[in-house]
């Protein structure tokens, strides 16, 4: 029982002893060329880098949305009984289509307001061109035609108002009276707190909006969504809100994104880096190193890991140069001879 107890003692004794001198030789690397021919008969492959300009990084949310301040907000001095949308949300509409019909007594009791002011403003109006004469040889009292001024201008500004309102109201052959679009756009509703009656978006100011690190946001280029449509960023809020930045990205009509719609975005960074093989990226001392063919030799060369894209990492490196060639089979017969082992 002893005697089992000693052997086990000392294999678990030699294994360590093992795992210690293999960790000293690994902080000594002896080689940092070798030659092609070290590696005998293995069958080696070198596979050639190329550079990129950009590298997809890890997803976030986004949802179609429009910036603060950009729509048309539509309001009537008058809350209709009813409004009938002729139009759900989200649907294009041109300036001066009919989007809602309005029906209640506040319609027709608005016309008639109309009316009526449109009948004191040209009373008005008469009176004062009847009595400039007067003013102007100084035979009515100075009061009187302060009066008279103050009465007409009165009269014309709120009939101007009405009229601006009325700008907004279409009236068809059947009487019926809609309210149109004041621009081209998207129509979106309110909800019923709101004091308007709905509101539409110029295309132009539709855009998906994201949030990032402010780390991150000032490199992103790009998105890309699920379907692959590619949003272009147009500008980047300066304003940071818990460490994050607000990203405003535009997008083509063939991408059918509709207003409140949520997405999956793939953000895509500007950089400048090298794409490596999976297989060919190898660690010494906490490092990583890739092992370059120069001529007849295989160089050791220290790589910086700024990415993973698909099969292959995203690295920077001061020695490892676009079209390079990286050795990409057996790359531990080649970590083992950099580190002096097996010559």
């Amino acid at each position: 029982m002893i005697a089992t107890s000693y052997r086990l003692f000392s294999l678990i004794a030699s294994m360590l002893l093992t795992v210690l001198s293999m960790q000293t030789q690994a902080e000594q690397v002896t080689n940092s060329v070798i030659a092609i021919s070290q590696l005998g008969s293995f069958k080696h492959q070198f596979k050639t880098v190329h550079q990129v300009d950009s590298m997809e990084i890890e997803q976030v949310l986004g949802e179609v949305s429009f910036k603060p301040k950009s729509s048309f907000k539509v309001q009537l001095p008058f809350t209709p009984q009813q409004i009938s949308f002729l139009y759900n949300p989200g649907v294009k509409v041109s300036k001066g289509q009919k989007v809602a019909r309005i029906e209640g007594p506040e319609v027709h009791h608005f016309l008639e307001e109309i009316d009526a002011s449109k009948s004191i403003f040209l009373k008005s109006k008469k009176h004062l061109e009847s009595v400039k004469n007067y003013a102007n040889s100084k035979t009515i009292k100075s009061a009187e035609w302060l009066d008279i001024n103050k009465t007409y201008l009165q009269a014309k500004l709120s009939f101007e108002h009405l009229s601006h309102a009325l700008q907004q109201l279409a009236i068809d052959k059947n009487g019926d009276i809609f309210i149109i679009s004041p621009s081209n756009g998207q129509l979106k509703y309110t909800n019923e707190q709101s004091p308007y009656l709905f509101e539409i978006i110029p295309s132009h100011n539709v855009f998906v909006k994201s949030s990032l690190l402010a780390s991150t946001a000032k490199n992103v280029n790009s998105f890309k969504t699920e379907d692959n449509c590619i949003l272009k960023v147009e500008n980047v809020d300066e304003t940071i809100s818990r460490y994050k930045q607000t990203v405003w990205s535009s997008f083509d009509s063939s991408c059918e994104l509709k207003l409140g719609q949520q997405l999956l975005l793939t953000p895509i960074v500007l950089i400048e880096g090298i794409k490596v093989p999976h297989q060919s990226l190898f660690e010494l001392n906490n490092k990583s190193y890739v092992a370059v063919k120069r001529g007849q030799e295989i160089n050791l060369v220290k790589v910086i890991i700024i990415g993973n894209e698909n099969d292959s990492y995203i690295v920077q490196s001061d020695n490892l140069t676009p079209q390079a060639e990286v050795l990409s089979s057996f790359v531990s017969i080649a970590q083992g001879l950099f580190l002096g082992l097996g010559e």
